[in-house]
């Protein structure tokens, strides 16, 4: 919560503030979000909340592509009560919903969208040389 907030009052990462050590784009995003929907933890949550359904999405999505609707249903499912809503200790800071860097969660989605199209590209491709339908 609190670069974000740095950076809304006008003080620029890595050179106003340098103890941040990841990249810009969460602090950046998150501040866009401070200035759209207020500075208050419930615009973290709801950010977290959404990579955490955009994330469920893709796995279903990439698992779809090798497995059936069974198991990419059971596999994203898995996904979204293990990792992104699980709470193993007291602090409930270190999932999806909440986490201790927003940095990794916006990450994983990126990560993931980027598997899934590129999955995606070379299976499309694979089909298009084979002359079969897939």
């Amino acid at each position: 919560m609190y670069l974000p907030l740095e950076i809304c009052s006008g003080r620029a990462l890595y050179q106003d503030i340098s103890l941040h050590m990841y990249g810009p784009f969460a602090p950046y995003f998150n501040a866009f979000l401070y200035k759209l929907f207020g500075v208050h933890l419930y615009s973290l949550i709801a950010a977290g909340t959404a990579a955490a359904a955009i994330s469920g999405f893709l796995i279903y999505k990439i698992a779809r592509l090798f497995l059936g609707v069974f198991f990419s249903t059971f596999t994203a499912i898995t996904f979204l009560v293990v990792f992104a809503f699980g709470q193993y200790l007291r602090v409930g800071n270190y999932n999806f919903i909440l986490p201790h860097n927003y940095s990794v969660v916006y990450g994983t989605v990126f990560i993931l969208a980027g598997l899934y199209f590129f999955s995606l590209s070379i299976i499309k491709k694979a089909v298009a040389n084979s002359g079969s339908k897939f």
